[in-house]
């Protein structure tokens, strides 16, 4: 729906503008928000924006950045003063399924909200130039490219604009460079047309993001920061060292709790998934969701994931950024994201109604790099150092991330956002739950390190796979059974470039053993397969 108007039912009195903020006191507001109370930093930004748009001082800041962790009210914070003040707002979102979701959760707001994109009918730019012309008191959800539209300066020209949102403001620093130039021409219009606060929201950025953010919308002038730690301590932080992704998401897809969100870098990946999981799973319900997919399609999709107990939905980014889905149980990363606030951001899907969920991070120990430092021994990772000292790109510390099993998950989260340690206890690192190995390789290694000097490269695979009458006494035989002999040989060829496994020369030539190594450290294996 592009406009929604009001039904006349509401608590709050319309009235000619004549000030900036409306009949409209706050508890009428929460109540038809169906909000109980305000949290103290959501009491705080409202503050903010109020006193922006009211007091003539100059000494009061005209402009705040807000980061708040997911699941935390961020919306609340621009939808009750939207409701108290007279004038225009404009809430800008990145992608069309926000601004959708945020239509939905202002369906009965007293005052008329538009939806203006580029594909926004007619009927709805005649009824928002009315608005805008008669009593320009009016909610306005849009994306940055119609910042520069034209037709949309044209409608609000001269006409009170009381407060600026800027949601999911991350992207500007992730996208707005090449994807999205758009984001780069905000402060253009901010120039223009002076809005009377600015508030730019996220739920996650690292301190170079933030610096970014306030170079580009703010131009580096006074502004406000309110800032809630990125800690979500009901979620449990997993990373799953794995030789075959799928493998393991059917395992975990069979036994987490649901509703199941899965994402993937990927439009392809995410349909591909979709459809292997429905073939392994006839009796669950699984979808897809990306940018590709229609208006209608999203809506259909979004509409059943939302009501949905038992749903898995596979996903691209699209689908990480304010969709509002409390009850998540299990988020699983398929692949490793670019940056640690794109995967705080997705994670952060989970467990948005409190209760305890889990976020697992699925890694390729094949295509593996090992984050060692010659000043720092792995043994002895210090958080804050680890992250200094590596290269400073936001994917290299994504890296460092996934791979290691030495920090506690939770506080390397926290340092990346600049924020302070806390006791953590829900994390596998934490718990020793750790799978540092996978648990395939555990077993390789234990069968050759038992039983040295007994198999090349071609017996091996051979002996995984169960394709020998050779060596039936040992244990191991045919663990892989499943596999593919081609997977299986990228598997050992992996573990000799690791140096995990290596080839003996002279009269023994060929012939593979575990070195004695300080990286092999192998708990006992039982005859029956392993549980990942």
């Amino acid at each position: 729906m592009n406009y929604i108007e009001s039904q006349g039912n509401s608590t709050c009195e319309n009235s000619a503008v004549s000030s900036s903020v409306s009949t409209c006191n706050e508890a009428d507001v929460l109540k038809l928000l169906g909000i109980a109370y305000l949290y103290p930093y959501q009491q705080l930004v409202i503050a903010n924006v109020l006193d922006a748009v009211t007091s003539s001082d100059d000494e009061i800041p005209h402009a705040q950045l807000v980061i708040l962790p997911t699941g935390f009210g961020k919306s609340v914070c621009f939808q009750v003063p939207a409701l108290m003040i007279r004038g225009i707002t404009i809430i800008v979102y990145p992608l069309k399924g926000l601004i959708a979701d945020q239509a939905r959760r202002l369906s009965n707001s007293p005052k008329p909200v538009f939806t203006v994109t580029g594909d926004t009918g007619q009927e709805t730019w005649n009824k928002l130039k009315h608005t805008v012309a008669t009593n320009p008191d009016c909610i306005i959800l849009t994306n940055p490219e119609t910042l520069q539209s034209s037709l949309f300066l044209n409608v609000i020209q001269q006409k009170p604009l009381c407060h600026l949102v800027l949601d999911e403001a991350h992207c500007i620093a992730e996208w707005g460079d090449t994807f999205r130039p758009a984001y780069q021409q905000v402060n253009e219009f901010i120039k223009n047309y002076k809005p009377l606060m600015i508030s730019a929201f996220t739920a996650t950025a690292s301190p170079p993001v933030l610096q970014r953010i306030a170079h580009t919308i703010f131009e580096d002038n006074a502004y406000k920061l309110v800032m809630a730690t990125t800690d979500r301590p009901n979620i449990y932080y997993k990373n799953i060292q794995t030789l075959n992704k799928l493998k393991t998401l059917k395992h975990l897809v069979a036994h987490c709790k649901k509703p199941l969100l899965i994402f993937t870098k990927s439009r392809t990946s995410a349909e591909i998934l979709a459809h292997t999981l429905r073939r392994t799973f006839p009796c669950e319900t699984v979808y897809f969701y990306h940018a590709g997919l229609t208006q209608s399609e999203k809506k259909q999709i979004e509409t059943w994931f939302f009501s949905s107990e038992q749903g898995i939905l596979t996903a691209t980014c699209a689908y990480g950024m304010g969709m509002d889905k409390q009850n998540i149980r299990t988020v699983i990363h398929y692949e490793t994201p670019n940056s640690m606030e794109a995967y705080i951001q997705e994670a952060g899907r989970a467990g948005r109604d409190g209760d305890a969920a889990t976020a697992i991070l699925l890694t390729d120990w094949q295509a593996q790099n090992s984050f060692t430092h010659p000043e720092l021994p792995a043994s002895t990772y210090n958080p804050s150092q680890a992250i200094t000292t590596l290269d400073r790109s936001r994917h290299a510390i994504m890296q460092f991330y996934a791979e290691q099993n030495e920090t506690c998950r939770r506080n390397l989260l926290l340092i990346s956002m600049g924020n302070e340690n806390v006791p953590c206890n829900n994390c596998d690192v934490c718990c020793n739950d750790i799978t540092p190995y996978p648990p395939e390789l555990k077993l390789i290694l234990t069968v050759i390190k038992k039983h040295p000097y007994q198999f090349t490269i071609k017996k091996l695979s051979h002996f995984l796979k169960g394709i020998t009458n050779q060596l039936l006494y040992i244990s191991g035989y045919g663990t892989l059974c499943n596999w593919e002999l081609t997977d299986i040989n990228l598997i050992i060829e992996a573990l000799l470039t690791k140096g995990l496994l290596k080839e003996a020369k002279g009269l023994r030539n060929g012939l593979m053993y575990v070195p004695q190594s300080p990286l092999v450290h192998l708990p006992p294996v039982s005859e029956s397969p392993l549980e990942l």
